[in-house]
């Protein structure tokens, strides 16, 4: 699917590009490196602290926030476009920072904000990212991007589909986990001699 066309979708949906649905806002956006991200949290409590977030996620704390809502926020740079199998797209809500290898879109009330988030997690990259060693989404590119759009309400069903199965999926890492240090526990008694096992 590239920033051109849309497959075939019902007749009785539409398509619109991105930036006719969605305000994008960029131009808030504010880098801190990690040095003087740490000299600003230094001795501050942990209320007062904000998520800073970059291409694919959370990566660290800031003392102040640049956002307070909810946001759909897409790698610019550094977010593994060709890799269908990682997140390019993610939501972030409450007060946060975004530093530029970001964008922030904030869709309008006809957009459900889940439903844009997992579209462009299906979108297909490769004709939508330059640069071939670090592949980025310019804000030209971002705003060609053409979204299938059905009703409000079959976005917000679609949604909640699927976010029903990443609530699965998280519970089955998270219990996943929980064995991976159950048998490393394990291992660390049978493997020592602090459990015996019983051999008769």
């Amino acid at each position: 699917m590239g920033n051109e066309s849309v497959k075939p979708i019902p007749s009785s949906w539409s398509v619109s590009r991105l930036d006719d649905i969605c305000e994008i806002l960029d131009s808030i956006r504010i880098p801190v490196n990690s040095k003087e991200r740490n000299n600003r949290i230094e001795g501050k409590q942990r209320e007062e602290l904000y998520p800073y977030y970059g291409a694919t996620g959370e990566t660290g704390k800031i003392d102040g926030y640049l956002f307070d809502g909810d946001y759909l926020l897409l790698g610019e740079d550094g977010a593994p476009f060709l890799d269908y199998s990682k997140e390019t797209a993610y939501l972030a809500s409450g007060k946060f920072w975004v530093n530029n290898h970001a964008h922030v879109i904030s869709p309008n009330k006809n957009i459900n904000i889940r439903y844009l988030c997992e579209y462009l997690e299906l979108l297909d990259y490769s004709d939508i990212a330059s640069g071939s060693a670090q592949p980025k989404i310019t804000q030209a590119s971002l705003n060609k991007i053409k979204v299938a759009i059905p009703s409000i309400n079959e976005q917000q069903k679609i949604a909640s589909i699927l976010s029903s199965i990443d609530n699965n999926i998280e519970q089955k890492q998270t219990k996943l986990t929980q064995t991976k240090n159950l048998k490393k526990s394990l291992m660390a008694d049978l493997l020592t001699g602090r459990v015996r096992v019983n051999v008769d």
